[in-house]
């Protein structure tokens, strides 16, 4: 958890803007005219549902918070910033 706000934290201080990447479909465009890219999406633009292919153990809010409950809120007030919903 701790990695997860430092990271996403020294992330935010050298962003200028920043997206979900569920949501690379709508983001696109943008993406594009910030790079100085022409933005053309091809009839079969696609994104993988699998993130990573990699096997991870599944935790719930209840893990988190039974670590250590101060920091899984910071974790969910962070993630609600982003646009998650809990």
């Amino acid at each position: 958890m701790h990695v997860y706000i430092h990271w996403n934290r020294l992330a935010q201080q050298r962003a200028s803007y920043t997206y979900r990447v569920e949501n690379i479909r709508q983001e696109y465009p943008e993406l594009c005219r910030r790079a100085g890219f022409v933005s053309t999406l091809k009839p079969d633009f696609a994104t993988s549902e699998k993130t990573n292919g990699r096997q991870h153990e599944s935790l719930s809010w209840a893990d988190l918070e039974s670590v250590n409950a101060p920091l899984a809120m910071q974790v969910r007030a962070l993630a609600v910033e982003y646009g998650y919903t809990m």
